[in-house]
């Protein structure tokens, strides 16, 4: 089972996305179901997919727990703060 996040470019070569080689659970606890369902159980069946106010419930909650990296030489800037494990 795929766990990273993957682009496909307009040339159908499939990119991986700036830090592709962390799993999406880094993203915390509310996006870790919607990215299941959309991505990997229901990849081919798109009326199981989360719907769109699923995915703003889930983002929302998300932005409520982003926290700025001090590190100034942190390329991501940032990370989603949680301490629970999936």
């Amino acid at each position: 089972m795929c766990q990273y996040a993957f682009s496909i470019l307009k040339t159908g070569r499939v990119y991986p996305f700036p830090f592709a080689n962390e799993p999406y659970t880094i993203l915390g606890p509310y996006l870790h179901e919607p990215m299941q369902r959309s991505f990997i159980t229901n990849h081919h069946n798109p009326y199981r997919r989360p719907t769109a106010a699923e995915w703003e419930l889930a983002l929302s909650k998300t932005i409520d727990m982003l926290s700025s990296c001090h590190n100034p030489t942190c390329p991501a800037r940032g990370y989603v703060k949680f301490i629970d494990k999936l």
